[in-house]
């Protein structure tokens, strides 16, 4: 967890809402930065990328759908793209993607050079 002076800024972070035992809780994931970075390295669409970070609460497209404001038949229509454009058959190789993709960012701003193969 990072630790700031303070009064210092925090830097601006997603939001991302949990139900868990009837109680609403939110996630502290990743940076709104990060997100723009994972947008350009794997050539999404903003709508796509919003698409995938309410997937990490819940894959389904009717509770995306949901959360994005859309339809179920559109919320599908992003995760079809979403699979073609990363070359993978199911949600949980397309996260996984998405978390590498994440990590190689962070190693590569730390100078840490180990590289993360991604299929």
């Amino acid at each position: 967890m990072e630790h700031s002076a303070p009064g210092a800024p925090k830097p601006e972070r997603l939001q991302l809402g949990l139900e868990c035992d009837a109680h609403s809780r939110v996630i502290d994931f990743v940076t709104t930065a990060d997100w723009l970075s994972i947008k350009q390295a794997l050539r999404l669409s903003p709508r796509e990328v919003e698409y995938l970070r309410w997937a990490l609460v819940d894959p389904r497209d009717r509770s995306i759908a949901e959360r994005i404001g859309v339809g179920v038949h559109t919320a599908h229509t992003h995760r079809v793209r979403i699979f073609r454009k990363l070359g993978v058959g199911g949600m949980a190789q397309a996260l996984s993607i998405v978390f590498a993709t994440y990590v190689r960012m962070h190693r590569q701003r730390s100078g840490d050079r180990d590289d993360i193969s991604v299929p």
